[in-house]
């Protein structure tokens, strides 16, 4: 608050009072409540010395206090949204809070989720923030984006096969940044992401990923798989002799080479031997195959047998040809013989035949082919088939179509046919389908005679062809009526009209006018008279139709009207009546009143006395005759007038808008009252008295309307002219603040001067502002000259009003430029004031931030103050000083992220990555490594890493070590208990050391794949791999091959006593399990099979059909499948209770 010293000549107390403005006042003490102009008035209302003073007014400007808007600073890592953004608002006045302070600011960040780390400036501006009495400052935030993480998805490898394709890896970085891929061990190489497959055994493959700007390096991932050796299938080939010769030397041959290898990889030879001699009968014998001499370090060996085949002798058949036949012939012998002289036998191949013995029976048409065998015996081998085709023709169906008749015009009757010529004892039901029977005659076919076709169509049957026969329509004349509607009643005087019967043949109808007042004219008739008319219609027939039977219709005409009517006349009252007369109308066929004779009688009622009004004129029309006519009588009217009369109006003197209602004074020469209205203009009028609603030309109109006496008076009217009212219009005074936008428009006006309750709404045009105000920009006092607006009412005349445009406040916007580190490049400050003026940057702190102009230059460690300031102008008071702190610090330190973990296998490797992406230099133990100076380092030994980060002036920072832990691989061994080489169905001990823990693979016929010493019982030769793994997690792989002899070791047990006590339930052949597709058969003593079983598994238990079998002994045959030697033995089945 503050105090006032206005003083008056006379030495009197002065008194104060607000006029406008934000401010309120006690005694001459001034509080000021808001901002903006506040006008102050100063009075003495003098005593009785002195007259009151005349009052003095000072005018003032309160200017808004200054907010600062702050955003607050955020952090974030890479690719994660940003946070939402926010601000503090400080420099609140007077007790007052942010409750004062309405609308939100405009923050946003400049980065978005794809920015890379780094520090990113958060903008806050006014937006819709809003206060009456405050404007704002705004000072930027700033957002961090931090390097992120991230992580390496590497998908399991399936186990390969030696000779698998190369494949590519799949692994990938949540970061979607390229994985790079090494062997760390194994028998295979890779390339970018395709893996070749180089050996057998067990293959480690390490993904990784070294980060770059945006992540951090990602944890290294490893994948293993196994490599099985491949197949090598080792074929004895198959060889023929006859029954007698000695065996063909034997030859085997090896399939199934990958990678372009050939048997070069191969040492050994297979052994090859077969169970045939030169006395062998005719058969086939296997050829066996032993793999057991081959070796190759990546292929395991399939023996697959041969057959050697003996021949028998041979034999052929002669088979004489066959004659053609057709489809109902009789039954014949066939003669075919073998050089054998052994019987032939005889099969129908295909073909509608059927065979027995030699003789062949036809069962349809069609080729047949019969063959002609001979099996063979002890001494001859199978004939080589002999065939003879012959073929059988169809027999022949006649198809006649059935003759029909019908009248012409009418639907063709349905066409048919019959069927003849059938063999066999068949009928009409071996033919499927139907043929198409058709008539050449429709509808309009005249009487005559027409073919009906029949033709195939769907008609089928296996063992006919058709034959077919037309048949015949006869089409007799038709009979036909005359349909002949009833004619309506005429008069007379009708035009001609036309007659419509009609014949259902089509035919023309004729007409005859057999009595009556018509004529006939082709179907045309027309009326002569009055009375009743018959009319006959006739048809004579045609080559298509018989003679119709004549049809007659009858009508009345009935006589015309004429009408009598009595001419309307007039007279004035008193006057005699005129002459009556009348008029006849209604005259047809060009007749007039020379067909009339007699005179109609006239009359009406009124006489010279009749007061005035309308009368009847009455007609009688009894006199009148006509022939064709009768008359109907009008009556006419005659009319009685009324007495004229005038109206005397004296002229009305000139008016102003707003004058008061006055009267009339129009008189009528019949003395009856004159009535009143408004033709034009601004006024109304009630009864005599007339109001004025505007300015302009008024007319009014007189009139009397008369009454039984006289007739209405002419009008007469009477014109005044209204004039203007007089109104000002004055433009209200304006206080605005500068904004450098010029000034248009006003701020209203004022009016003096309406009458009658008139307002603004009754003006027109539009209101509009000139003089010094209009396009007036800088401060100072301008002169606001209103026009535009127009009346028909008034005379409108104008005054100026006054613009005063006062200086503006301006606000500091200074962009926040985060913190700074000891030789950092110099950087631009960015302010600048919302006037646009120049903003002026200094330091507290030149040491650590000097500033030339907007640029300022990093200096010494140490904290800076940085100010803003903006003087103002004419337009622009001066701005409130934004400052902003800038702490410069050293260099940091970097910091080692281990791409995985630091403790690993031998034969494994680490990458360490540095976070500094200046010049590194790498120590382990202290001591510099040659040649290291990236930002990565990749190390395979034990030790502690440090890294040296050199930035400017070759300033270097040491990081905190990192301890690496490299552990020796195990040394493993393994071996077999035994020899490798088993029958098939033994076991054997494995025994692996030198570990920790055992996994074996492939776990088929193992008894525990995680054990040292595994008993394995493999089915075919196998090599299994067994990774050996260290207290410590390091692993090698070793492997051994078990190599199966296929000796076929069957034991079956020879005694079966299903009693239920758990011995000998089952019938149980020791070893069958290693031979899935093995097929048993079990006979008693008669050789009956009482058991038979596909891919037997020992669970026979001495039943048939559920049903125990007998005491005794019973006799097996096992057969292993292909070309294995078969088994055969006895069982004693014994049913007492032990």
């Amino acid at each position: 608050a503050f105090a006032l010293n206005a003083g008056s000549s006379s030495a009197l107390a002065v008194s104060y009072s607000v006029v406008s403005g934000p401010a309120t006042i006690n005694g001459n003490t001034v509080t000021i409540t808001g901002t903006g102009n506040v006008t102050i008035a100063a009075d003495q209302g003098g005593n009785g010395n002195y007259s009151p003073a005349t009052q003095v007014t000072q005018t003032f400007n309160v200017a808004k206090a200054i907010l600062t808007v702050t955003a607050n600073d955020k952090n974030r890592a890479y690719k994660q949204a940003n946070p939402t953004p926010d601000y503090t608002i400080t420099g609140f006045v007077n007790n007052e809070t942010i409750s004062v302070v309405s609308g939100n600011a405009i923050i946003a960040h400049t980065a978005d989720i794809n920015s890379v780390p780094g520090v990113y400036p958060i903008t806050v501006t006014a937006g819709a923030l809003a206060a009456a009495n405050y404007n704002f400052s705004f000072v930027n935030g700033s957002l961090t984006i931090t390097q992120a993480s991230q992580t390496i998805t590497f998908p399991a490898i399936t186990g390969k096969t030696y000779g698998d394709a190369a494949f590519t890896l799949n692994a990938g970085s949540d970061a979607g940044l390229t994985v790079a891929y090494t062997v760390t061990s194994g028998p295979a190489t890779v390339n970018g992401n395709t893996v070749t497959i180089t050996g057998v055994g067990n293959v480690t493959i390490s993904a990784t990923q070294a980060g770059d700007a945006n992540y951090t390096a990602a944890a290294a991932v490893s994948q293993s798989f196994q490599v099985t050796p491949a197949t090598l299938t080792v074929t004895a080939d198959d060889k023929q002799k006859v029954y007698g010769a000695n065996n063909p030397a034997l030859t085997y041959t090896i399939s199934g080479f990958v990678n372009g290898e050939n048997s070069s990889v191969i040492t050994g030879v297979a052994a090859l031997s077969t169970t045939a001699n030169n006395s062998s009968a005719p058969g086939t014998y296997p050829i066996a195959v032993d793999v057991t001499p081959l070796i190759s370090t990546n292929y395991i060996f399939t023996p697959v047998n041969g057959i050697l085949t003996v021949a028998l002798t041979s034999q052929t058949i002669t088979f004489p040809a066959i004659t053609g036949k057709t489809y109902g012939d009789a039954a014949f012998a066939l003669n075919a013989s073998s050089s054998s002289a052994l019987a032939v036998s005889y099969s129908v191949v295909s073909g509608p035949a059927t065979i027995s013995g030699n003789t062949v029976t036809i069962t349809g048409a069609g080729n047949v082919t019969i063959a002609a065998d001979q099996g063979g015996n002890g001494n001859y081998s199978p004939a080589t088939q002999v065939t003879q085709t012959f073929s059988v023709a169809k027999a022949i169906l006649t198809v006649t179509a059935n003759d029909k008749n019908k009248a012409y015009k009418q639907a063709n009757p349905t066409p048919d046919y019959t069927i003849t010529g059938f063999v066999n004892n068949e009928n009409i039901n071996v033919v499927s389908g139907n043929a198409i029977i058709a008539h050449t005659a429709d509808i309009n076919s005249v009487p005559g005679v027409y073919p009906i076709t029949v033709t195939a169509g769907a008609l089928a049957a296996a063992n006919y062809d058709f034959s077919f026969v037309n048949g015949s329509l006869t089409i007799t004349q038709a009979s036909q009526t005359i349909t002949f509607p009833a004619i309506t009643g005429k008069t007379y005087g009708d035009a001609a009209f036309t007659l419509n019967a009609g014949s259902d043949a089509g035919l023309t109808v004729a007409y005859t006018v057999t009595s009556g007042p018509a004529t006939v004219n082709g179907n045309t008739v027309t009326i002569t008279g009055v009375g009743n008319v018959t009319i006959s219609a006739t048809q004579a027939g045609d080559a298509n139709y018989t003679a119709a039977a004549a049809v007659s219709q009858s009508f009345q005409v009935t006589p015309a009207t004429l009408m009598v009517t009595a001419d309307d006349k007039q007279k004035v009252y008193g006057a005699n009546n005129p002459a009556l007369t009348y008029t006849i109308s209604g005259f047809v066929n060009g007749e007039n009143n020379s067909v009339i004779s007699g005179t109609p009688g006239l009359s009406t009622t009124a006489n010279n006395s009749s007061a005035p009004g309308t009368y009847p004129i009455a007609v009688d029309v009894t006199p009148l005759t006509a022939a064709n006519y009768i008359f109907t009588p009008v009556n006419g009217i005659l009319t009685v007038a009324l007495t004229s009369q005038t109206i005397t109006f004296p002229a009305i003197t000139g008016k102003t808008y707003g004058d008061a209602a006055f009267t009339l004074n129009a008189s009528s020469s019949s003395t009856l009252a004159v009535s009143y209205s408004v033709v034009s203009g601004p006024a109304t009028i009630s009864g005599n008295t007339v109001t004025i609603t505007g300015a302009g030309n008024v007319t009014i109109a007189a009139d009397q309307a008369g009454n039984g006496n006289y007739s209405p008076a002419a009008q007469v009217t009477q014109t005044f002219n209204v004039a203007k009212a007089m109104l000002n219009i004055k433009a209200r005074d304006e206080v605005r603040t500068y904004t450098g936008n010029g000034y248009t428009g006003g701020n209203g006006v004022d009016y003096t001067g309406f009458v009658n309750g008139d307002a603004a709404t009754s003006l027109t045009g539009t209101l509009a502002y000139a003089g010094t105000s209009q396009g007036a920009i800088n401060a100072g006092t301008y002169i606001i000259t209103p026009s535009g607006l127009t009346s028909n009412n008034y005379n409108i005349s104008f005054t100026d009003g006054q613009l005063t445009i006062a200086k503006a406040q301006q606000q500091i916007t200074f962009t926040q430029t985060g913190n700074k580190n000891q030789g950092d490049p110099d950087f631009i400050l960015t302010a600048t004031a919302s006037s646009g003026l120049p903003v002026t940057l200094t330091s507290d702190n030149t040491a650590s931030i000097s500033i030339n102009g907007n640029t300022a230059h990093v200096g010494t460690v140490g904290t800076a103050n940085i100010s803003a300031s903006q003087p103002g102008n004419s337009n622009y008071e001066p701005a409130q000083t934004v400052t902003q702190t800038i702490v410069v610090t050293a260099w940091t330190a970097p910091v080692i992220t281990a791409q995985g973990s630091t403790t690993f296998c031998e034969s494994n490797t680490l990458t360490l990555q540095s976070s500094s992406t200046t010049t590194n230099e790498w120590y382990r133990n202290g001591i510099q490594i040659p040649g290291a100076t990236g930002q990565s380092l990749t190390v395979n030994e034990s030790g502690s890493y440090t890294v040296k980060a050199i930035y400017d002036n070759n300033f270097g920072v040491l990081s905190a070590a990192v301890i690496v832990t490299v552990n020796p691989l195990p040394v493993g061994n393994v071996r077999a208990n035994g020899n490798t080489t088993i029958s098939k169905g033994e076991t054997i001990t494995l025994t692996a050391s030198g570990g920790h823990t055992y996994l074996w693979s492939p776990a088929t016929g193992l008894n525990d794949p995680t054990t040292a010493s595994p008993v394995a019982r493999p089915a075919v030769t196998t090599n299994y791999q067994v990774t050996i793994t260290s207290s410590s997690g390091c692993s090698v792989t070793k492997d051994i091959t078990i190599t199966v002899k296929e000796d076929y070791k069957l034991e079956a047990t020879n005694i079966l006593t299903p009693n239920g006590d758990g011995k000998n339930d089952l019938w149980v052949v020791k070893n069958i399990d290693m031979y899935p597709q093995n097929e048993v058969k079990i006979f008693d003593r008669s050789g009956r099979m009482v058991f038979h079983q596909r891919g037997y598994t020992n669970n026979w238990n001495g039943t048939v059909n559920g049903q125990r079998l007998a005491e005794g002994t019973y006799y097996y045959i096992i057969d292993l499948g292909g070309n294995t030697p078969k088994f055969k033995g006895f069982i004693t089945i014994v049913n007492a209770n032990y």
